[in-house]
């Protein structure tokens, strides 16, 4: 499973879906923004998106953090 992780700095949820991926093994990368990405692109590439994290799975949008763990749980 190949994850992608867009948070901010002292994010909860952000740090709870790292967490969640290490402990079950998951390749992941992630992305803060400020600092690997700016506001615009979390607009562009996330339209309608309210919160953080963003999570995309094997391609895949999948949403928050909440989401995230509906589909890990499933």
């Amino acid at each position: 499973m190949n994850v992608i992780i867009y948070g901010k700095k002292q994010c909860h949820f952000c740090e709870k879906a790292k967490m969640v991926c290490e402990q079950r093994g998951f390749d992941y990368e992630y992305y803060q923004m400020g600092k690997d990405f700016q506001l615009d692109l979390m607009l562009t590439k996330f339209p309608g998106a309210k919160t953080f994290p963003q999570i995309i799975i094997n391609n895949t949008h999948v949403g928050g953090y909440t989401e995230f763990m509906e589909v890990l749980d499933g």
